[in-house]
């Protein structure tokens, strides 16, 4: 942070990065697979019957994502259930036991303790090393020029440690010499959720930055159902500067445009910065239509930075792949236009976990097209749009896995409340502002329920699953996102019916 990065050195960064991908995932390899007893990606290789000299002659002659599609093809991937440690890798008769712990990075010694944020299943605690930050922040750099941002006053609004959004963007926006003025921290109502240890280690972060000479922001605790800080700023600061950047979660820069267009129809000069959730036509068309501008991103804690959007997109959600730092396959018939699981690969040591051909329960269209902006004249070809997921249930900017729904289903509204597992349907729906919520679907032979208990239940029951899901349950809480209506749940067209829909 003493030193900030300047665009042009991170335009050189990036191509040179790009250059060495094939080598910086072979170091990855050797170093964070071969090189570490724990992998749970050795007992897999074995199995395949794959060395790291196999490995890197097939590399160096068909190229790396062509490698990678073998190494799947032969048994060496990881679902996003063995990945949470949830279930044993099982291949054929093939079976190994995992932990979670067994995926984190060993090149990373120290770094800064983040829980993810439990998008495709329980929360996990991993890493965050300030190196890795600091390489992200070239990307970011490149989104400041790119959208004509600099010397604009920003705000965010997310929460504070375990999880590493907000603090991860400010060290980072800190790296590039555009540090937030403000960082409103999304706040639970029940205070005896967040950890000492959390805060005590925010505030150190925010201390040495402030030695190290950058004036990093206090997080100024904000219910979700108390915006009005983060509208009268918005206001101010458009009266004063002319603009401003404004970053959140999906649904919450939704929600700030309604809040806003309530005191000003017209909203040209705010840029709001998305992400964590799907970006749809919908969400996009109300943002754009106060007159704000939207750019959205694709990330992860595990990851990082997955992908940055285009600077002149074709599609309502369209981004770069990070490719220097990330490699992405797909199955070999999958349709470039249509969506398809993905399998990610980390290509740098200093990632929080180490990934090879593994599921996220994310699912995209991954193809190439000449758009002309400033990541892809660095060389960022790999486009991905639709990005959704095939196994999580997001709304407010929260996740849930399709695991945990069935989970809570099973052992605890079913028991409770009467009727079977098919009888309960969760439902992921969006109105005609955007705004995305959860309708439990519940059969009328069930009888009688009563939902404002049965909402509770399963609140109360989601919190207890991890620190990320205390969060979602108390944002879900507050924001009223989960309602109940009394219908038969719906049949797949093949006539299954599963316990999560998206509508």
């Amino acid at each position: 942070m003493k030193t900030p990065i300047s665009l042009q050195t991170s335009r050189e960064e990036l191509e040179n990065r790009i250059r060495l991908r094939n080598s910086s995932f072979l170091e990855f390899l050797s170093r964070c697979v071969f090189g570490n007893s724990r992998s749970p990606y050795l007992c897999l290789l074995k199995e395949a019957g794959c060395t790291y000299d196999d490995i890197a002659a097939g590399v160096h002659k068909d190229g790396l994502e062509e490698m990678l599609l073998r190494l799947k093809e032969a048994g060496v991937w990881i679902t996003a259930d063995e990945f949470k440690g949830r279930v044993p890798i099982r291949r054929g008769s093939f079976s190994c036991a995992v932990d979670p712990d067994d995926f984190e990075n060993p090149c990373i010694v120290g770094g800064l303790g983040v829980s993810t944020g439990g998008s495709s299943g329980g929360s996990v605690k991993t890493k965050l090393d300030l190196e890795f930050l600091a390489a992200r922040s070239a990307y970011d750099q490149v989104m400041f020029d790119m959208l004509n941002l600099r010397g604009m006053p920003m705000a965010i609004w997310y929460p504070a440690l375990p999880a590493s959004t907000g603090i991860g963007n400010i060290l980072r926006y800190a790296k590039c010499g555009n540090v937030p003025a403000r960082w409103f921290e999304m706040r639970r109502h029940d205070m005896k959720t967040v950890g000492r240890e959390s805060r005590i280690a925010t505030d150190l972060i925010i201390r040495m930055g402030r030695l190290a000479g950058s004036p990093l922001p206090v997080p100024e605790p904000l219910y979700l159902d108390s915006p009005a800080p983060i509208i009268e700023q918005i206001v101010s600061w458009l009266d004063e500067f002319g603009g401003c950047v404004f970053q959140s979660y999906v649904s919450q820069a939704v929600r700030i445009v309604g809040e806003l267009q309530k005191l000003r129809g017209d909203l040209s000069g705010l840029v709001l910065i998305v992400g964590s959730e799907p970006l749809t036509g919908a969400k996009r068309r109300r943002i754009e239509s106060s007159g704000a501008r939207l750019y959205s991103r694709y990330a992860a804690t595990e990851i990082g930075t997955i992908a940055m959007g285009c600077g002149n997109p074709e599609a309502v959600d369209e981004y770069h792949l990070m490719s220097d730092m990330t490699a992405i396959v797909r199955d070999r018939a999958s349709n470039d236009k249509e969506p398809g699981p993905l399998f990610f690969t980390s290509l740098n040591r200093g990632m929080p976990r180490a990934l090879l051909n593994v599921q996220m329960g994310d699912m995209a269209a991954v193809f190439s097209r000449k758009c002309g902006c400033a990541f892809e004249q660095l060389g960022f070809n790999t486009h991905l749009s639709m990005v959704r997921s095939c196994q999580q249930f997001t709304a407010q900017g929260m996740a849930v896995s399709r695991t945990s729904l069935e989970q809570i289903i099973d052992e605890v509204l079913t028991v409770k409340h009467g009727g079977s597992s098919v009888d309960y349907q969760f439902i992921e729906t969006e109105n005609n502002e955007g705004e995305t919520s959860v309708k439990l679907r519940i059969s009328p032979e069930v009888g009688a329920i009563d939902t404002e208990s049965l909402i509770d239940d399963f609140l109360t029951e989601l919190g207890k699953k991890g620190e990320g899901e205390q969060l979602m349950a108390d944002i879900w809480n507050q924001t009223h996102a989960v309602s109940v209506v009394r219908e038969y749940p719906r049949p797949t067209p093949h006539g299954k019916i599963l316990p999560l829909l998206k509508e």
